[in-house]
């Protein structure tokens, strides 16, 4: 014969029931939070990882600064080769200017002693210059000119322009540019004004103090002329 339940035992039971299904679902949801709380914590440590940066080795190190030395060694045989190209363009610049100019100035080995041309100007007429002496005088030298008038009029009021130093760099020197742009810069400049005449169809010989060169290094020079007076013989 079956037996029913009584409503008190029946009441009994639920509770029961009730109670440890919310104790189950309070550790199923402590479980839950647990577990994400991990699983959070692991993807921050390999976020960490990927983002930590590596420390190179020391045989990457030697390699990075070797390159670097290379790199800094070719700028700066680059930059000096620049440079001496450089000043190679304003020496040939200043060499194109003087064949511009030609017969305007005549340029001198001390040494040599044959005689050049030069047209005055401003003023009018040609002209031949040598260079006949060279004496140490106090500072510098004093040097004797011949100055040659082959015209048929006395000239006078004559200005020389002179442009002294050391002898001029040879152009076959590897670094002709860096030291004819020393060169250049090392040349002096001096005016003399001539109290006398040039007479005509003569050689007139002339004396022009150079100062702060000595004889050794004298190796240079350059002369200009200009006149403001030429007088001809009336007939």
């Amino acid at each position: 014969m079956a037996m029913t339940p009584s409503p008190v035992a029946c009441a009994i039971v639920r509770h029961r029931v009730g109670s440890e299904r919310l104790q189950c679902e309070a550790n199923f949801s402590h479980f839950t939070g647990v577990t994400h709380m991990f699983r959070c914590l692991f993807l921050m440590c390999l976020a960490l990882v990927g983002c930590t940066p590596q420390s190179p080795s020391a045989s990457d190190a030697d390699t990075n600064r070797q390159a670097t030395i290379q790199l800094q060694s070719r700028l700066l045989a680059l930059e000096a080769r620049s440079l001496d190209l450089s000043t190679q363009i304003t020496a040939l610049t200043n060499r194109i200017n003087s064949l511009e100019q030609q017969w305007t100035t005549a340029e001198f080995d001390p040494t040599d002693w044959s005689y050049q041309r030069v047209d005055a100007k401003p003023g009018i007429g040609s002209f031949a210059i040598s260079v006949q002496d060279i004496q140490a005088f106090g500072d510098g030298v004093r040097i004797r000119l011949n100055l040659g008038n082959p015209s048929t009029a006395v000239v006078s009021g004559v200005g020389l322009k002179l442009r002294y130093g050391p002898r001029v760099p040879a152009p076959s020197d590897p670094d002709f540019g860096q030291h004819y742009s020393t060169w250049l810069n090392s040349l002096q400049s001096k005016d003399e004004e001539l109290t006398a005449e040039l007479r005509p169809g003569s050689w007139n010989p002339i004396s022009v103090t150079l100062p702060k060169i000595d004889t050794k290094n004298f190796g240079h020079l350059e002369v200009s002329i200009s006149n403001k007076t030429i007088s001809l013989s009336g007939r």
